[in-house]
């Protein structure tokens, strides 16, 4: 069997404050590695925080350039892989992008292909796109937020023979008060997504309250991981919007061929 071990942060943002927000991750990711996390996973536009204010396209990032940079040094001195959210610029367009980088250095990113009407308003253009990502010998696939919910990345991803999915979010408090409710409610959905595309789910979303220009936006917070049998196995259970670690194993026999009458080789492993 092959193991990869999971952090599934949710973690919290300043607004449009990629300097201060990065110093808060570094210890949030040497937190993951001590408990020997492989693989930690932030969410939507964590380096930012999720806005729809034109703000975010100020800061947005090269990718890669000088923020993939900073990441790959973090990755390479703790040695893991990082999934973490940025909003991207290329030439004159803006994407809500994902950046993957590992122990070797820069990996890829993922750009969200399905957009609301607020990021197609302030200014994001659509991915196009479903790349995967090999993290040590694990296929990674990504969806993030509203691309979970489109019955062709559900496609895509099993095509691609993906082992396991982030879907990292950043979803306010009126999909749920807290981490409780919030994972209760993500698992609706994930539980048939995670058989259909037979791979595991990382579902995280960002906590607490930030502060943007003229409001506050306040966020559920709340991680889980779920196999590809539709078993949710590992959950942030308390009632709270803090930030929070999830940590789980998921394994996988050597072979990636699995026939469906024996997926029941998948199981994770908790400590």
């Amino acid at each position: 069997m092959q193991r990869l071990r999971i952090a599934a942060i949710s973690s919290y943002s300043k607004y449009c404050d990629i300097e201060e927000n990065l110093n808060n991750f570094k210890l949030l990711i040497e937190k993951a590695s001590t408990k020997k996390a492989k693989f930690i996973c932030f969410p939507e536009l964590a380096l930012t925080c999720y806005t729809n204010n034109k703000d975010i396209l100020d800061v947005a990032k090269i990718i890669p350039g000088s923020i993939s940079d900073e990441l790959e040094i973090l990755a390479k001195r703790h040695d893991v892989y990082l999934s973490i959210g940025c909003p991207e610029k290329e030439d004159n367009k803006y994407y809500i992008s994902q950046i993957i980088v590992g122990p070797q250095g820069y990996i890829g990113k993922y750009r969200k292909n399905f957009i609301t009407e607020s990021e197609q308003k302030c200014g994001f253009s659509a991915g196009k796109g479903y790349p995967t990502f090999m993290i040590d010998s694990f296929r990674l696939g990504i969806n993030i937020g509203y691309d979970a919910r489109q019955t062709e990345t559900i496609d895509i991803m099993k095509n691609k023979n993906c082992n396991v999915i982030h879907n990292p979010h950043a979803n306010y408090m009126l999909m749920g008060n807290n981490a409780e409710e919030w994972t209760h409610g993500k698992s609706i959905y994930f539980v048939p997504r995670a058989v259909q595309t037979r791979a595991y789910q990382i579902v995280n979303c960002c906590a607490g309250d930030t502060l943007e220009v003229k409001e506050k936006k306040s966020h559920s917070s709340g991680a889980l991981i779920i196999d590809p049998l539709g078993q949710i196995t590992k959950r942030t259970k308390q009632a709270t919007r803090t930030e929070k670690i999830l940590i789980g194993d998921i394994i996988k026999p050597l072979s990636s061929l699995i026939p469906d009458f024996e997926m029941d080789w998948y199981r994770i492993k908790d400590r």
